[in-house]
């Protein structure tokens, strides 16, 4: 007597075929941060053995030809200074919008134009929202 799997237990062909297209991406992925490694630590190893570690402690930036000197710290201090500014205005402005856009998305959906807001109103009122626009226009 043969047993019979249930659909849901089956493994449909769709299944394999996206399992291995993850993985293929997923393997590109690191082949490609390896090789970008590889391409900067060899295009960068003339000034690593030049300048040492004073290219990233160094302050002055002089690319006169014969009296060359190569500092990044001002470089490297500014990019973290400002990405630091931009995460201490982004996180909690947008935390914010996320609290009023879930709490206010009922009144929103009384709105005219709540079409609009469709996108902004929160996941949990998402499938809702675009439930009560097909019914009202008569798409459901």
């Amino acid at each position: 007597m043969s047993r019979q799997i249930p659909f849901s237990k089956r493994r449909l062909p769709t299944d394999k075929i996206f399992k291995i297209s993850a993985m293929v991406a997923g393997s590109y992925v690191l082949v490609i941060i390896v090789l970008i490694v590889f391409q900067l630590s060899s295009e960068s190893y003339p000034i690593w053995q030049r300048e040492g570690l004073a290219f990233l402690t160094g302050s002055d930036w002089n690319a006169v030809e014969g009296r060359e000197s190569f500092g990044a710290a001002p470089y490297i201090l500014g990019t973290l200074v400002t990405a630091s500014l931009a995460m201490i205005i982004g996180v909690p402005l947008s935390i914010g919008i996320a609290m009023f856009i879930s709490q206010a998305s009922e009144i929103f959906e009384r709105s005219p134009f709540y079409f609009d807001r469709i996108a902004c109103s929160s996941s949990k009122h998402n499938i809702r929202t675009v439930g009560n626009f097909c019914f009202q226009t008569g798409n459901a």
